[in-house]
């Protein structure tokens, strides 16, 4: 993780929020959004179309996982 993200991922009191990772680096932090349908970003730059398909189907098998669909699906 670069030192200029580390408030971002360990913001204080003991929390650490979600990350993703590419090569073992943090290149973003995530957090839930539409009542846990979707995945909002904080990312750190730019990504890549590999790494932000690869998010989009990790958000799409735990949303598979927890039966709730794809973000807008009823």
């Amino acid at each position: 993780m670069a030192v200029p993200h580390e408030r971002q991922v360990r913001p204080g009191g003991g929390q650490i929020r979600p990350t993703v990772t590419v090569d073992g680096l943090v290149c973003a932090t995530w957090s839930k959004r539409n009542r846990g349908r979707a995945v909002a970003l904080t990312r750190f730059g730019e990504l890549t179309d590999d790494v932000l398909a690869g998010i989009a189907a990790e958000e799409a098998d735990i949303a598979r996982f927890l039966g709730t669909g794809p973000a807008g699906s009823s």
